[in-house]
């Protein structure tokens, strides 16, 4: 437990750093470009299937 209080007080005082931040948006644009992609490749293989019946 006092390793877990003492990453989440690191995190917060080195929050402002711009690398971090930066980080942490790179991360989030990653997960929604991997779910568009899941996304679509779930359509294509559906229209597919539907037009093969």
């Amino acid at each position: 437990m006092n390793v877990l209080r003492l990453a989440l007080r690191t995190l917060r005082r080195e929050w402002h750093l711009v690398e971090l931040r930066t980080l942490a948006a790179s991360l989030v644009l990653a997960v929604i470009a991997l779910g568009v992609v899941a996304t679509l490749s779930t359509r294509s293989y559906r229209g597919t299937l539907a037009r093969a019946a």
